[in-house]
C-alpha cells in the first residue's frame, strides 16, 4: 500500500487538489516535503478529531462560486476569472481559466 496525501496547493483553488505520494511531493516541492509531511503527521490526531463526518475531505462549498469578482482578458490568451469561492474568505479568491471551470463543471456566468 502506497501512502498518499491530499494536497491543497497554495495559491490554487480546491478545484486543483491532488493525491500525491511522498516521492511525488519530494520531486515537486523539494526538501520542504519532509517537513510538510512531518507537520501533517503531528497534526493528524487533531485532524481526525475534527473529521467532517460526511465523507468529504473539504467543504464542498469551496468548489462553488459565490461570485465572479473580475475578468482578466488579454488578447491572444484565454480569459481568466477572479473567483470568490463560497465558504472561503476573499483572501482565498483565485484566478481560474475558463477551460478549468468548464472541465470541472463549475457554473459561472461567462
Amino acid at each position: 500500500v502506497v501512502e498518499r496525501f491530499l494536497v491543497k496547493w497554495k495559491g490554487l483553488s480546491h478545484l486543483h487538489v491532488s493525491w500525491e505520494t511522498s516521492a511525488d511531493l519530494g520531486e515537486i516541492i523539494g526538501q520542504h516535503a519532509k517537513s510538510a509531511i512531518r507537520r501533517h503527521r503531528e497534526a493528524l490526531p487533531q485532524l481526525l478529531e475534527d473529521d467532517r463526518g460526511d465523507g468529504e475531505y473539504f467543504d464542498p462549498l469551496c468548489t462553488q462560486i459565490e461570485r465572479v469578482i473580475d475578468t482578466d482578458a488579454v488578447d491572444g490568451e484565454p480569459t481568466r476569472y477572479l473567483i470568490k469561492w463560497a465558504g472561503c474568505p476573499y483572501s482565498e479568491s483565485t484566478y481560474e481559466s475558463e477551460s478549468d471551470l468548464q472541465q470541472c463543471s463549475v457554473d459561472y456566468a461567462a
